[in-house]
């Protein structure tokens, strides 16, 4: 994983050949740059008790396909600090959610923006990412995510954050 235009110029001495190879736009933003986002009430900050609804979401959208998503890990992170979930119910199913991921004092990676296809275009993604921003920024963290959904990139644009650079993921 790195800086696409740094790991192409690495790909051509590579003793091994590349097998797939994956590109994301990385994007940023900065604690210094409020944006004017609100609490939403229907979105709520999963506990370490809510693990196995969170799981069951992520199992649903194709995009997470063949990820690991252990709800033991899931739940030690939470109590460690180290993820937040914001999500959506409706008729006892989590619907949506937005995740913070290697999370610090300083920063936190935003991972696992879902919503299920069967409730899309209902703003559902971004109330999520509202109020993790609006908590994140209280808390004066700077935020970055990496992607490569054009979808999901207008969203986060309109929230305010920065492409910054392309990024590769390789398998060797």
């Amino acid at each position: 994983m790195g800086i696409e235009s740094i790991t192409e110029k690495v790909k051509r001495y590579l003793v091994k050949p590349v097998k797939n190879s994956r590109s994301y736009l990385y994007a940023e933003l900065k604690s210094t740059d409020q944006r004017n986002v609100q609490k939403n009430a229907d979105v709520f900050l999963a506990t370490e008790s809510n693990v196995n609804k969170i799981v069951d979401l992520y199992m649903k959208v194709p995009e997470f396909e063949g990820d690991n998503h252990n709800p033991e890990v899931i739940a030690q992170n939470i109590t460690k600090g180290w993820f937040r979930n914001y999500v959506i119910e409706n008729d006892g199913e989590y619907v949506s959610s937005a995740s913070t991921v290697c999370e610090n004092s300083l920063s936190a990676m935003i991972s696992a923006v879902c919503t299920l296809k069967s409730q899309k275009n209902k703003r559902y993604a971004t109330k999520c990412l509202e109020n993790l921003i609006y908590d994140l920024q209280k808390e004066g963290k700077t935020l970055c995510l990496f992607y490569d959904n054009a979808e999901a990139g207008r969203i986060y644009k309109r929230l305010g954050f920065k492409d910054i650079e392309k990024w590769n993921v390789s398998t060797l």
